[in-house]
């Protein structure tokens, strides 16, 4: 993953605990410092297996109940190769960033677990009469890490459904003026899958941050809109139009992926005026986009500057 990437995936995590809103997912641990690389092994292990080939994010010093009390990132030379040693040959791969947050370090950890299934060393062996097993397949379970069912073992080995490839065309961000303020993003994406099965994206399982530079607090949108682009249709009235791409199609929810094609991204809230907004000269924007039968999203970010607008309403406008 790119770093812009795991800034904005941890940025949003941050933002909505801050927020009050769910942040903990299957795919994200929070940890208020760093635990005991021992008995983290476990933990990592059960994470890793029950991921199922996504990655996984950790982030150090951000608790549940703590909020943001920031990490000493320089921990993480001795903490990591004492961890893996707890692994039976294959430990998750690591990709770490420093965060900063409010004058504080969050450090995010990614970790790849495509070579799963992970074993760990049973730190009871050979200590405890009893204790014949030496090794262990760990299962996260809600918040819990349990051993690993065969049940476990064939979803990590089953199939695992491809997210597509989006590119980024084009983004423009607006933040309007009205009654109340606006809001509103649109995204040029083009899609490809990575099979020939059709893929569903429901509309619900998506999502957008905004994070405005020198802004502690992302701005969320959920749900979003993706749709195919519209034409105009031949000899027909001013306003009767057809999707442009023989490949998408959507429906008021979701969004259907035949093959590649084009498709829009839109996303809008209302909020309160934000003092100094058309100040800010550059904006993070990361869409979160969840296909049915994928557990991890597929993440599009872009890193949009201030630029000049026509739209009388808009107070601050950012594109790329």
């Amino acid at each position: 993953m790119r770093p812009i990437e795991i800034e904005t995936w941890a940025l949003g995590i941050v933002g909505r605990l801050i927020g009050g809103q769910p942040n903990e997912d299957a795919l994200v641990e929070l940890k208020a410092s760093w635990p005991d690389p021992r008995k983290a092994a476990r933990q990592l292990a059960g994470h890793a297996n029950s991921a199922r080939g996504n990655r996984i994010l950790w982030l150090i010093g951000v608790g549940q109940k703590s909020g943001v009390q920031g990490a000493n990132h320089e921990e993480l030379s001795s903490w990591y190769p004492t961890l893996s040693a707890e692994f039976d040959g294959i430990a998750p791969t690591l990709q770490d960033i420093n965060v900063p947050f409010e004058g504080k370090t969050i450090v995010g950890l990614v970790f790849e677990t495509d070579r799963a299934p992970y074993v760990v060393k049973n730190p009871a062996f050979g200590l405890e009469p009893g204790t014949p097993v030496s090794l262990e397949v760990p299962w996260r379970e809600g918040t819990a890490t349990r051993t690993a069912t065969r049940k476990d073992l064939l979803r990590i080995l089953a199939p695992l459904a491809q997210l597509p490839v989006f590119e980024l065309l084009e983004a423009q961000l607006f933040f309007r003026r009205y009654d109340h303020h606006q809001w509103y993003l649109h995204m040029d994406l083009y899609a490809i899958p990575q099979t020939p099965a059709s893929v569903v994206i429901p509309f619900h399982k998506c999502h957008v941050s905004i994070h405005p530079l020198g802004f502690a607090t992302p701005v969320s949108i959920s749900p979003i809109r993706l749709t195919p682009p519209y034409r105009m249709m031949p000899g027909g009235s001013p306003f009767a139009s057809e999707p442009d791409f023989i490949n998408v199609a959507h429906t008021q929810h979701d969004l259907f992926l035949q093959g590649p094609g084009r498709v829009n991204l839109s996303a809008e809230t209302w909020t309160e005026a934000v003092p100094r907004i058309a100040e800010c000269h550059s904006v993070t924007v990361t869409a979160s986009l969840s296909p049915v039968l994928s557990s991890t999203p597929a993440l599009i970010s872009a890193e949009l500057n201030l630029s000049p607008t026509d739209d009388k309403n808009a107070i601050a406008h950012w594109s790329m």
